[in-house]
């Protein structure tokens, strides 16, 4: 019967551990996808563009997009989602060695409810509020005047490395994963004490 309840406290602090894991690299996705560009330009208009901050300039000037202070400000509750997922998985993960209170269970699986909503906030913010800036910007600034044409370098458009973590699965396969392992880590410890 001992060798039982060792191999439950073992199971349950693997559980655990992985319960952590999940939500400290959750968290880490996304403040990554939030913190990383989207898109890079290049040309006569020049800059970087994310969910959290944008630098776009026309020939050195800087200028502002609507779109893209609304996507920053959207992201607002994503950020704060994403920092408290890795502080309470890393709490977790500590939780493993010492004793602990299932109230931290309970935060882990209450915040996992969030992180669907916030992964497609996320996604939908860079659908709609980026790819509509994308089109206020002007890519070929050429033009035909009374004294000629004026022919300028079209601005180049590159993805961004947080377009790879924007993707729609990777928008909805790790918020499930991780909502999933604290369910169950949580149930375990609720119901087989």
């Amino acid at each position: 019967m001992g060798g039982q309840t060792s191999l439950k406290n073992r199971s349950r602090k693997t559980l655990r551990l992985i319960s952590g894991l999940a939500l400290s690299l959750y968290g880490l996705l996304l403040i990554f996808s939030l913190m990383l560009p989207l898109y890079k330009l290049s040309g006569p208009i020049s800059g970087e563009i994310s969910l959290l901050h944008y630098s776009l300039a026309i020939f050195g000037k800087p200028i502002t997009i609507d779109a893209l202070e609304r996507a920053r400000t959207l992201s607002a509750p994503i950020i704060a989602i994403a920092i408290a997922s890795s502080i309470l998985g890393i709490s977790l993960i500590a939780s493993v060695a010492r004793p602990h209170k299932g109230i931290m269970l309970r935060a882990a699986f209450s915040l996992s409810l969030a992180f669907p909503s916030a992964s497609a906030l996320a996604y939908l913010s860079r659908l709609v509020l980026v790819n509509y800036a994308l089109g206020e910007i002007p890519m070929d600034l050429s033009a035909t005047t009374s004294a000629g044409a004026l022919v300028f370098q079209q601005s180049q458009l590159l993805p961004g490395p947080a377009a790879l973590l924007l993707s729609p699965a990777l928008a909805t396969i790790p918020p499930v994963i991780a909502l999933g392992i604290s369910a169950i880590d949580l149930y375990l410890e609720i119901y087989a004490s």
